[in-house]
């Protein structure tokens, strides 16, 4: 999909399309795949299909959230439904949670994906194993994921958890981090989710070292009179990073979920029409991206 021979510090130029589809996204996920596609879950969710693999990335699937601050001054109630039936997910390999928030490690649907794909392996921040195992998941199902510890799962997958930012950095009593991001080398290239995060100092020259084609990136931005309400990248410091980290592709997201804390999507296509130097996409359903 992704894979560009370049020199250190060399943007690539080979750009991503954006195609679209009329099947299912289970029936796209159940068939062969002759190269890779990422596609969007919602939210900060995003399914990556390889020839060899099926991976998931905070999926959230459930309505666990809407249910549980119901008597919130802010609604979590969905904007969207999931874009998929997780009953028909029967060929899942690895599902990666970055932190616990219940839109990244859904306390009902993650179980449910688990028990019905037992070979899967949930890998999340160590410093949530225990919380991980409270929601229902197996131990032998679960891998504990360190900053700066690289994981090698699979011949075709090989996970570098980093630090995020969600405003700030969490860690426990153990030195692990409660937020992580994750770069991901597949065959085909290398992926960034940053999970929940803002900018922080090193973040650019950590990015920089892995030669990244395509960032998965939150934007819905800060906003202070959320009181409690932890926030993410800006539209503009999202793109900002990819330009100074050399990463050429960037697909927007974590909006359209819940109506307190969302970005108008006209936004970010107006960000599309503009930017010159880096290829950027708004999250939509119904599409893949892969490399043309």
């Amino acid at each position: 999909m992704l894979s560009v021979e370049r020199a250190p510090g060399e943007t690539p130029n080979a750009p991503m399309i954006e195609q679209s589809f009329s099947e299912s996204l289970e029936d796209r996920l159940a068939a062969n795949e002759t190269a890779s596609s990422v596609y969007w879950l919602g939210q900060a969710g995003f399914a990556i299909a390889t020839p060899e693999l099926r991976i998931f990335v905070d999926p959230y699937f459930s309505d666990f959230l809407a249910r549980k601050y119901a008597a919130s001054r802010y609604s979590h109630a969905r904007m969207m439904p999931p874009p998929l039936n997780p009953e028909k997910l029967m060929n899942l390999n690895y599902i990666l949670c970055t932190h616990r928030h219940g839109d990244h490690m859904d306390p009902e649907g993650l179980p449910f994906l688990a028990n019905q794909n037992p070979e899967c392996r949930v890998i999340v921040p160590a410093a949530e194993l225990s919380y991980a195992m409270e929601l229902g998941l197996a131990e032998p199902q679960l891998i504990p994921a360190d900053a700066d510890k690289p994981i090698t799962l699979h011949p075709d997958l090989r996970i570098h958890p980093i630090p995020a930012a969600h405003e700030a950095h969490k860690l426990n009593a153990a030195g692990s981090h409660h937020f992580l991001g994750y770069i991901l080398e597949l065959p085909t290239g290398v992926i960034y989710h940053s999970g929940d995060s803002v900018p922080y100092s090193g973040l650019i020259e950590r990015l920089r070292r892995h030669q990244i084609e395509l960032a998965l990136l939150p934007v819905n931005g800060r906003n202070p009179a959320l009181a409690g309400i932890a926030g993410n990248f800006s539209l503009t410091e999202a793109i900002d990073l990819c330009r100074m980290a050399h990463i050429p592709a960037l697909v927007t997201h974590h909006f359209g979920m819940f109506p307190f804390n969302t970005l108008d999507p006209k936004e970010i296509d107006s960000a599309i029409r503009t930017e010159q130097e880096v290829q950027v996409y708004r999250a939509k359903l119904g599409v893949c991206w892969r490399q043309s």
